[in-house]
């Protein structure tokens, strides 16, 4: 009988524990102290880019709520040092940000700046504020990319034309240049254009802020014509612009492809000069030969005497 008590006494602690502790994750009450433990403030400063991953606590729970409120730098206005953000029932409003386990942002922005709380059934579980700053303190403007300027050289035999792309950004621009393309060539996509990426050498400089960056085509034709694209990245964003190129017909290609039938000829002219050869040769050798003889008499054709003839002799 004193071990079926014992038994009893040991499943009851056990049961009391659990309950217990489930009160303690549910209401945010302790076995010790009757109070709701608060949760402190902690502060994130982070580069724009990088990636925040934030776990509520280690208990898996379906009631999760990550909510979010925007606080500008340092952080030290009404709406972040007001002690009240810690009361879920206060005025203060929250935005909800997702209702997942763990808080992921995949790359800072300067609008993911502030503070963010965990909820769970109604309690605040963790607490902390994201500064998020640029490599000099600050997140720079994108770069802009201006109208695209198209100089041409025309007097020339080989036409040539260069495409200007000016790129106004606070720190130096990666710049691409692309062409409109069809088909599964197709490299990026932009405002439904799909365009093929073009590796040719550029010549570029900078003016300040300002930096400029040339495409030259060489020796253009019919099929460099089309719309050409600039595309400047930094770490702030990006831009782009297009131009229209259209190659004018200079008539160099119907005079390309006279001389080049011209070249069958020489085949036949140099077969046409041995039978000229031959024909003179002929003609020459059959044509008689002819001597002149007093005058009023006829031409008369020499016949060479036959070599089985021989003069005769008089008798005196």
């Amino acid at each position: 009988m004193t071990n079926c008590f014992a038994q009893l006494f040991f499943v009851l602690s056990i049961v009391s524990i659990v309950v217990s502790q489930d009160l303690a994750d549910t209401e945010g009450f302790s076995n010790d102290a009757p109070y709701t433990e608060e949760p402190k403030v902690k502060s994130i400063r982070a580069k724009v880019g990088t990636p925040i991953r934030q776990k509520c606590t280690n208990n898996m729970s379906n009631s999760t709520i990550w909510e979010y409120k925007e606080c500008d730098s340092p952080y030290k206005n009404f709406a972040c040092s007001n002690p009240e953000i810690l009361n879920i029932k206060s005025n203060i409003t929250w935005k909800r940000h997702s209702n997942k386990q763990r808080l992921e942002i995949d790359s800072l922005k300067k609008k993911h700046g502030g503070m963010y709380r965990c909820v769970e059934k109604g309690v605040v579980k963790k607490l902390f504020i994201i500064e998020v700053v640029g490599l000099n303190g600050y997140e720079s403007p994108p770069p802009l990319v201006q109208s695209l300027l198209i100089s041409n050289m025309t007097n020339q035999l080989n036409m040539e034309f260069t495409i200007q792309c000016n790129v106004t950004s606070s720190i130096p621009p990666t710049v691409i240049w692309f062409k409109k393309c069809y088909g599964s060539k197709c490299d990026i996509e932009c405002d439904n254009i799909c365009y093929c990426h073009l590796n040719v050498p550029t010549s570029s400089y900078s003016i300040g802020n300002i930096y400029i960056n040339k495409m030259n085509i060489y020796n253009a034709r019919d099929i460099d014509s089309g719309l050409y694209a600039c595309l400047a990245v930094t770490e702030y964003g990006k831009d782009y612009k297009y131009v229209t190129i259209n190659v004018p017909d200079t008539g160099v290609k119907g005079t390309g492809s006279g001389s080049f039938s011209l070249l069958f000829l020489i085949p036949l002219v140099l077969m046409v000069i041995p039978l000229l050869v031959w024909l003179c040769y002929v003609r020459r050798k059959k044509k008689s030969k002819v001597v002149v003889v007093a005058n009023g008499q006829q031409q008369q054709a020499l016949i060479k005497p036959s070599s089985t003839c021989r003069p005769t002799r008089t008798m005196v």
